[in-house]
């Protein structure tokens, strides 16, 4: 493992430096992209108008259905109360959102690494995660909830790791809190959270005389317990007050479709599934081997060449995969993709075991325990955990939220386990100038192909709350169907936006009529569930159904699913409008037989 790094004065200087360098990176990188972050369709779209429709009134699961914890989207609703109902302030705090994220990140590898490899973790992060334009970044993710979990379980890691270093109570109150923040944030950061703060309680009643506990061991619990519960509860008795538990366990907890969604080709349940992950075992004997080399093994381990070559050998073979494959590189050092799970359990499970290891010998000999097996051990156990359902699910597009401490490991590996076995000073001096070269030109890579996605044509996209700035090939057909609709809507009535696209209930300026946000796969499953949305539609007025081609493969809206719905659409209703030719994103504008009930003049009321 890496030595204990006691933070000298000259440290901070540097360390000053590297978070002024990565602010400056990001504070640059968003004025070069402001507001082109949201995509106007899919998850997105509902991250951009729950906020909104909150303000305007409706309840989280009863007016409408969200797959997530209250925190994040109440949390801007705040925000918006206080500094104004615009698209701009939630932009600012997606920014210091991800600020903080980075902050976090690096303090909590400056507990295990030099300033150095600390900087290139959150390099690797900023330039690989942090800023794609996709749902799946940092700035406008699927769910905030997301976010604000990696936010709340880092901050957590960093609370555990301060109390591991100086006993004080009140970082352990602290992490409490953010026990009791995650839970209601987002369920599998909750469970996580749960399970490191669990796991940090018994490994300290366990090793109390090596780590030097002092007091009570109820007491250490009672402080972390209190505040977790507290919290949880708070949040949650807030909710309950307005909405009954069942209809908030429907929206959270909807268990027909989590059925519908899951197949047994998108689960790690046979070895088919396990074939490609063996390549990656090596990894894991690879740290067992280099971390146990600090120790007596050292002297043996670095005196053969059989051990000195397959070091090198391990870092070419990183090298080449990361120079020809970049389009697969952020699934290198996080946890697979598709059908395979990724060298990073691996590694994150290597170095567990070694930390089990080591405390097991430090507990026979009643030595005192190291200060950084503790920190290793949370930050390779943390890691794990909230990567949990990535074991399970083989659909990764979560890499990025699972990414980031596994980053923490995969550095350590590369800058300094590996360089410790090649034998003298300049074999390990040039297998830096490698690794950070490699680093650099990689992350200049990602950047390019980052600021690429924002670089084609594009328009902007208005409305009474403010802009996103979209891609033409989008943000043209849209704005071309929002000025349609505005203009043939009269008073009293209403529209819904399908499948995906409740950002048109924002830039419109109109609510949404229906507690459906998103009528996608899952959704009104039966046609009688169907008919009844129809005649919801009639009594809110619908006028117009605004209807995008948005859809997975194998998951088309009238094909795979809602047939009765698209049946009713094209036999009831009239398609007055199309817009988008035959680019990728397509609008057609119907106008249900609803609409001659509204426009019809009013009778004169009796005498």
């Amino acid at each position: 493992m890496a030595a204990e790094n006691p933070h000298p004065p000259a440290d901070r200087d540097r360390d000053l430096a590297v978070l002024a360098t990565s602010a400056a990176l990001l504070l640059g990188f968003v004025a070069l992209t402001w507001a082109k972050w949201p995509i106007l369709t899919a998850d997105s779209a509902r991250e951009l108008y729950v906020p909104f429709q909150i303000r305007h009134g409706a309840l989280m699961y009863r007016d409408f259905y969200y797959l997530y914890g209250p925190v994040a989207p109440y949390f801007q609703a705040g925000l918006l109360a206080a500094f104004g109902d615009r698209l701009d302030v939630l932009y600012v705090a997606a920014t210091l959102q991800v600020a903080a994220i980075m902050g976090l990140l690096y303090v909590a590898a400056r507990h295990v690494l030099p300033v150095g490899p600390a900087a290139a973790v959150l390099f690797l992060f900023f330039t690989h995660f942090a800023w794609g334009r996709d749902i799946w970044g940092y700035l406008w993710p699927y769910s905030f909830a997301a976010t604000y979990g990696v936010l709340f379980g880092l901050a957590l890691l960093v609370a555990l790791l301060r109390h591991a270093a100086s006993g004080r109570p009140w970082w352990l109150a602290t992490a409490g809190i953010l026990v009791g923040l995650s839970v209601v944030t987002k369920l599998e950061y909750g469970a996580a959270a749960v399970a490191l703060a669990g796991a940090y309680l018994a490994g300290r009643l366990a090793f109390r005389a090596g780590l030097g506990a002092a007091g009570p061991w109820w007491r250490e619990v009672l402080v972390l317990v209190a505040p977790a519960g507290a919290t949880a509860a708070l949040i949650a008795a807030l909710v309950l007050a307005r909405v009954d538990l069942p209809t908030v366990l429907e929206s959270v907890w909807p268990t027909r479709l989590m059925a519908m969604w899951s197949s047994k080709g998108q689960w790690h349940g046979d070895l088919a599934s396990w074939k490609e992950n063996f390549r990656w075992f090596g990894l894991a004997f690879g740290v067992l081997a280099l971390a146990a080399g600090h120790g007596k093994l050292a002297e043996g381990l670095r005196h053969s060449w059989r051990v000195r070559a397959g070091a090198a050998a391990g870092l070419v073979a990183i090298a080449a995969f990361a120079l020809t494959r970049p389009d697969r590189l952020a699934h290198l050092w996080a946890f697979g993709h598709r059908y395979w799970v990724g060298p990073s359990f691996m590694v994150l499970v290597g170095v567990l075991a070694v930390v089990a290891w080591r405390l097991a010998q430090a507990h026979r000999a009643g030595r005192p325990i190291a200060p950084t097996l503790v920190a290793w051990g949370l930050i390779a156990g943390y890691g794990l955990l909230v990567a949990a359902r990535t074991v399970f699910r083989g659909l990764n597009d979560y890499t990025p939220y699972q990414a980031p401490v596994a980053l923490i490991a995969w550095v350590a590996l590369a800058a300094l386990w590996l360089p410790a076995v090649l034998g003298t000073p300049t074999s390990r001096r040039a297998t830096h100038l490698l690794l950070i070269g490699l680093a650099l030109g990689l992350g200049a890579r990602h950047a390019g192909d980052a600021i690429a996605n924002y670089t084609p044509p594009h328009v902007p996209v208005s409305g009474p709350a403010g802009t996103v700035v979209a891609p033409a090939v989008y943000g043209q057909p849209f704005n071309a169907a929002l000025a349609y609709v505005r203009a043939g809507l009269r008073p009293g009535e209403t529209v819904v936006a399908a499948p995906m696209e409740p950002s048109f209930y924002l830039f419109l300026g109109r609510d949404n009529p229906v507690k459906e946000d998103q009528l996608f796969y899952g959704y009104l499953i039966t046609p009688a569930e169907q008919e009844g949305f129809i005649g919801r539609m009639r009594q809110a007025n619908v006028r117009y159904v605004v209807l995008s081609n948005f859809g997975h493969p194998g998951k088309a809206f009238g094909i795979h699913y809602m047939q009765t719905l698209a049946s009713w659409l094209a036999s009831a209703c009239q398609p007055v409008a199309k817009f988008g030719g035959e680019g990728p994103y397509r609008l057609t504008v119907y106008e249900t037989p609803f609409a001659a009930r509204v426009s019809m003049p009013a009778k004169p009321a009796p005498r």
